[in-house]
């Protein structure tokens, strides 16, 4: 009888994995999106009339720099389904 408990399937591994690359890049994309909002929000629209069409621009601005962590996915789904520790 094959002992199945030690190692997990590559598929069950992979799926994990990608889980947790989902998770954690989630976070650190929503922690750069709302830093970059409350930097403009606090440094720079108190001292102008309110906008809505800056704000707006200013929203989608650090929408796209919060997705440049996920040019990371692939590499660090096959890194963590792999098991290869941190650098």
């Amino acid at each position: 009888m094959p002992n199945d408990a030690v190692a997990p399937p590559p598929d069950s591994r992979r799926q994990q994995a990608r889980e947790l690359v989902i998770q954690r890049l989630g976070l650190v994309s929503m922690a750069i999106w709302v830093v970059g909002i409350l930097v403009f929000l606090t440094a720079v629209l108190p001292g102008r009339p309110f906008r809505p069409s800056i704000g707006a621009l200013v929203g989608t601005f650090m929408l796209c720099i919060a997705a440049i962590p996920w040019l990371a996915y692939g590499p660090l789904v096959e890194r963590v389904a792999r098991g290869e520790p941190r650098e």
